[in-house]
């Protein structure tokens, strides 16, 4: 379900446009108020998915201790240029090692922008290393429009 969008201007092409995990919330948008706690302390995955991401939000937790963790995925991902397969089956041509069962084929490749973050969010939540106590956001950035979409809003109960 989509719930909102906000549009900002682009981030240069010197930034970098495929952070994936919490930070590109914040230089994309400085302005807006994030949900976040001041201060905040950013948490960042170059370029991949939750999964890259579960180890860094352990050590967040324990050095700031974090209160909030926004995944944001964007248009044009180099990890919608191939498939799960697709790329098992080239590092097994290319290296002569079968790489099937090192990673959940669900985490490998983005097929579906809203789905993958549905899965990024739900993984995060029930990771063991996810403190309890905090709030999960899941967003959508489309470099072409601008547009800052929140797809994903995981509020603790207490």
């Amino acid at each position: 379900m989509i719930r909102g969008q906000l549009r900002y201007p682009a981030p240069s092409r010197s930034s970098s446009a495929t952070r994936s995990f919490l930070e590109i919330s914040f230089s994309i948008a400085p302005d807006i108020e994030w949900h976040r706690p001041r201060p905040y302390s950013p948490v960042i995955v170059a370029g991949g998915r939750a999964v890259d991401a579960l180890r860094s939000i352990t050590v967040a937790q324990h050095l700031f201790g974090i209160q909030n963790i926004v995944v944001v995925h964007h248009s044009h991902c180099g990890a919608t240029s191939f498939t799960a397969d697709g790329i098992i089956e080239a590092y097994e041509q290319e290296h002569h090692l079968n790489i099937s069962n090192l990673y959940p084929r669900s985490s490998i490749c983005i097929t579906d922008y809203e789905a993958s973050l549905k899965h990024d969010t739900a993984l995060i939540r029930s990771h063991k290393g996810t403190p309890r106590h905090v709030n999960i956001f899941g967003y959508f950035y489309d470099i072409d429009t601008r547009t800052l979409t929140e797809v994903i809003q995981d509020i603790h109960k207490a």
